[in-house]
């Protein structure tokens, strides 16, 4: 029973990441596309491994650039839930307006 509460933790993990998903494919499309398109050639004067880093890199902020306005609504939607979630169940068809107002819901 320990052991079960224990690894309840962990229950959350495929959530989350498949939440990393569309970045993760990305960033390997992009790096792939660079590196197959010759990218490293324009990187005069470096070994590989540099090169493989730098447009790893490159691959990285492109991908994080295209799915942080994901993540953002993702994010806000979680809130929006959780909030609703940890209303009474009185003021649950109402929306916060300000700090101490409170309205009913459109």
């Amino acid at each position: 029973s320990r052991l079960a509460s224990a690894l309840s933790v962990f229950d959350a993990y495929p959530l989350l990441a498949l939440c990393d998903l569309p970045t993760v494919v990305l960033r390997v499309y992009f790096f792939l596309l660079l590196r197959l398109a010759g990218g490293a050639d324009y990187l005069v004067g470096l070994d590989s491994l540099t090169a493989d880093l730098l447009l790893y890199t490159a691959a990285s902020v492109a991908a994080n650039g295209l799915t942080t306005p994901l993540e953002v609504v993702r994010t806000r939607l979680l809130l929006q839930r959780s909030a609703a979630q940890e209303r009474p169940p009185l003021l649950r068809g109402s929306v916060w307006v300000g700090r101490d107002k409170l309205q009913p819901a459109a």
